[in-house]
């Protein structure tokens, strides 16, 4: 096979990665002329590579990679997956039919170790108060298990089901101690009414609470795990909840699906404004200051506070929309009170028979109003 090479960071050329297919002992490539060529060698019966082994050996040198050595340690300790930098490895390789050979400039790519057998799994979270008060619970998707080329470790990573979190437990076999990890994910694009749940469970992660890694079903053991501080987490997530909350309320009035947006770019200004219509929409007074001007659009002279230009008491009727992402929501209708305003100008289009009204507090500045959500009777 005869393929174009892609550039390597560097000005070299690092050719695609042969294709695994059933029987495949090994692929050696060779760059000519700008060009790779790829031999794929292949046993001829299943038992082929038994009697006529493929002999390697393999020399990592990553005194120049900390962070490789960081990880290759995770390999013995772990039996994570690794590849070293390009450039780490050599070594010599014997294959059939005379290829093979010395090889330098190389990287080495191990899979995960998975035990036998092993299979994905899932864990139930729970934290709990100093009484033992079951604060918030979820559950985790863990991938198959691996263990440590030592045989004495065993890692789980998985996330949390909606996506708020990752999940990596480590549990050492010589002393069964297990270190847990916990690592937030990016919300965007999440379910705000269901991801809300794992982030609740983040935010009661601080001291003095406890929690629990649990089978997915069955009665909760005795066993628990103090919080030995706060997660650095912990209380962004006691802000997030509040967003997903109001995110959530507003799904509930909209057959619009809402997803999470990106929350590290959300204004301040727009997120009060979905907690101002979330409160709203669960039937609270919302009180704010008003310093107008503001524009009302009216189908008649006949609408009541159209009467005329005098400071007076008036109620409002606006439209409630709300701008989720690209979306413009609309979410009724909001009824809008005032002790003091007054008109300051009218405008009639004699075309649509839609007049505009143009208000601003009456005597000052700022007026004080109060909001609600305009209820439909039954």
């Amino acid at each position: 096979m005869v393929c174009p090479l892609s550039p390597f960071r560097d000005g070299m050329g690092r050719p695609p990665l042969p294709p695994i297919r059933p029987g495949l002992v090994a692929a050696q490539q060779s760059i000519i002329d700008g060009q790779c060529i790829t031999v794929s060698i292949f046993a001829r019966y299943p038992d082929a590579v038994a009697d006529r082994d493929v002999p390697v050996s393999v020399r990592l040198d990553l005194a120049a990679y900390p962070e490789a050595r960081e990880q290759f340690r995770e390999v013995l300790d772990y039996g994570i997956g690794f590849q070293s930098p390009y450039g780490a490895a050599s070594g010599t390789v014997g294959l059939p039919g005379g290829f093979g050979g010395s090889y330098e400039y190389g990287t080495v790519k191990l899979g995960a170790n998975h035990a036998p057998g092993t299979q994905p799994f899932r864990v139930r979270l729970r934290v709990l108060d100093e009484d033992r008060t079951e604060l918030a619970v979820t559950h985790v998707n863990m991938e198959a298990s691996t263990v440590g080329l030592t045989g004495t470790n065993v890692r789980s990573i998985g996330r949390e089901e909606h996506g708020a979190f990752a999940l990596e437990l480590q549990l050492s076999a010589t002393d069964g101690t297990m270190n847990v990890r916990f690592e937030p994910l990016d919300l965007a694009g999440t379910t705000p009414g269901k991801v809300r749940t794992g982030v609740a469970f983040a935010s009661y992660l601080h001291a003095p609470h406890w929690f629990q890694v649990l089978p997915e079903f069955g009665r909760p053991g005795p066993e628990r795990t103090s919080v030995p501080q706060t997660w650095p987490w912990s209380n962004e997530a006691k802000r997030l909840v509040v967003i997903l909350d109001a995110l959530a309320t507003i799904q509930d009035h909209t057959h619009v699906e809402i997803r999470t947006p990106d929350l590290t770019t959300t204004s301040i200004n727009a997120a009060r404004e979905w907690l101002r219509a979330a409160k709203l929409l669960r039937g609270e007074q919302v009180r704010a200051q008003w310093a107008g001007p503001l524009n009302v659009r009216a189908h008649s002279m006949n609408e009541n506070y159209l009467a005329d230009f005098e400071p007076q008491p008036i109620t409002l009727r606006l439209p409630h929309r709300v701008a989720i992402d690209a979306a413009e929501l609309d979410l009724g209708r909001i009824i809008m009170q005032t002790s003091a305003a007054q008109i300051i100008s009218i405008y009639s289009d004699v075309s649509t028979r839609q007049i505009t009204a143009t208000y601003e507090p009456a005597n000052s500045e700022h007026a004080t109003i109060y909001m609600s959500a305009e209820v439909e009777s039954a």
